[in-house]
């Protein structure tokens, strides 16, 4: 395994807890960012409107990474870890990465949000 990016929620909730780890010999490869990047799609399919990432304050390249994703987006800190709520309401998937993200959902047997 050389990577895992997962979301964890409630059912019926609009917020899910997004963690990811990258092998060390491939981070800062871009593998996070795809991940990451699916993961986002995948979860404005089913309707989740925010995303929420606890980072160690001292993970510039993971908060680097989730700023540079373009999404709105709020933080919190208390001095050790910096919470980011990634906001996915506005966010439009063009249609081909809706397709994926859809694709996704069908495998694991989960049925993407009436839209």
């Amino acid at each position: 395994m050389v990577g895992v990016a997962r979301y964890e929620g409630r059912p019926g909730r609009r917020s899910a807890e997004l963690a990811v780890v990258v092998d060390d010999v491939l981070q800062r490869s871009g593998l996070g960012r795809l991940m990451i990047g699916r993961l986002v799609d995948i979860a404005r399919e089913v309707g989740l409107e925010e995303l929420v990432a606890d980072v160690l304050a001292g993970n510039a390249a993971m908060l680097g990474l989730l700023r540079g994703l373009g999404l709105p987006r709020r933080t919190e800190s208390d001095g050790e870890t910096v919470t980011v709520v990634l906001d996915l309401t506005g966010l439009e998937l063009p249609a081909d990465r809706r397709t994926r993200a859809r694709a996704h959902l069908a495998l694991a047997g989960v049925a993407a949000s009436p839209s």
